[in-house]
């Protein structure tokens, strides 16, 4: 699945904290976008596959071009999952975005450690008799 091209990813700022022995995780991250394109409603659209995000950690930052912070929202619960696509879209108030405007979307989340190679997923492997235990991540790209 093609994301929206109207706000593209510029820097990305991950941190995910495994908890190995409940085969879950906690994530969190500031991604900073920049408006291509005008469109009728302030959407941002992510990949997003089963996790559940905390709604009092999600904030857009907006900024000018010049680097000064022109508006904070602070929160939005006004975002969709859509399971088949793998993807999240958040809606956010305020003036339409402008072309060339920069976006700091910060977010925070939660999931399961999963078996299968996609997301985040446990794998081990025998070191010198003893099982260890890994857990990487797959992220698209778009």
């Amino acid at each position: 699945m093609l994301l929206p091209t109207h706000v593209l990813p510029t820097h990305y700022h991950i941190h995910i904290t495994p908890d190995v022995e409940g085969l879950t995780f906690f994530g969190e991250s500031s991604i900073q976008m920049e408006v291509k394109k005008a469109v009728a409603k302030n959407t941002i659209t992510l990949h997003a596959v089963e996790l559940t995000l905390d709604k009092l950690k999600i904030r857009l930052t907006r900024f000018l071009a010049d680097g000064v912070t022109v508006s904070s929202l602070s929160t939005t619960d006004t975002f969709v999952t859509n399971e088949e696509e793998e993807t999240v879209t958040f809606e956010f108030g305020g003036e339409p975005f402008k072309v060339g405007e920069k976006l700091s979307l910060s977010l925070a989340w939660s999931g399961s450690v999963n078996a299968a190679c996609a997301g985040v997923y446990q794998s081990d492997c025998i070191v010198n008799g003893v099982t260890k235990y890994v857990i990487p991540f797959h992220a698209p790209f778009s």
